[in-house]
């Protein structure tokens, strides 16, 4: 019944990763239980525009500008 529900990827470049990123953020919204990843209370979405200190931003941040507030 739950046989190859679950499985892992490397993520071995950037690229993946903000593909991933992007899929984890908005898996909520594809899901339908909102209508914006930032709608959604339990997701991480939002930990990268505040300083909630719960998630770490840092590493997908970074890949963007080394001025976190930018």
């Amino acid at each position: 019944m739950f046989q190859d529900r679950y499985k892992s990827e490397p993520v071995d470049d950037e690229e993946y990763f903000l593909t991933v990123l992007r899929f984890i953020h908005q898996n909520p919204v594809m899901a339908g239980f909102c209508r914006e990843a930032s709608d959604y209370k339990w997701g991480i979405y939002n930990d990268y525009f505040t300083d909630s200190g719960i998630t770490d931003t840092e590493f997908a941040l970074k890949m963007f500008t080394a001025d976190k507030k930018k």
